[in-house]
């Protein structure tokens, strides 16, 4: 939704206990995801900027045999992310985002101990396109 050169958005995901494992000590089942943004455009100037809050599994449980251990859990996953953009010509943009990530994760194996890592990094994009 918007009102002159501003516009905002956002979005909530609910995925339940998507890609829990029942028997997996201490799992949580919660998987869920939630962001929000807002831009700006002046004429040839975009500005943007981002934050978003999740948690949930990263991915299917691990089946090796008879033992089932569950994905990595992220218990608190957030990004903050800004970027702007460029037009110099019609068709021609020029682009650069910055984020910052930070995740908690967890991993939950059944009958094994539980693990906890603390990631947090940049990315950074430059980007040009050409639309025609």
């Amino acid at each position: 939704m918007g009102y002159g050169g501003f516009k905002v958005g956002g979005g909530y995901y609910d995925g339940g206990d998507f890609n829990k494992v029942s028997n997996a000590i201490n799992a949580s089942s919660d998987s869920s995801a939630w962001h929000v943004g807002a831009s700006w455009t002046a004429g040839p100037l975009a500005v943007g900027v981002t934050y978003a809050e999740a948690q949930g599994y990263k991915g299917p449980p691990t089946i090796a045999g008879t033992t089932v251990t569950s994905s990595t859990y992220a218990s608190d996953y957030k990004t903050y992310g800004g970027g702007v953009a460029y037009t110099l010509a019609p068709g021609f943009v020029v682009q650069a985002d910055l984020m910052y990530v930070d995740e908690n994760l967890r991993r939950f194996p059944v009958g094994g101990a539980i693990t906890t890592t603390d990631n947090t990094g940049y990315v950074v994009v430059l980007d040009t396109r050409l639309n025609f």
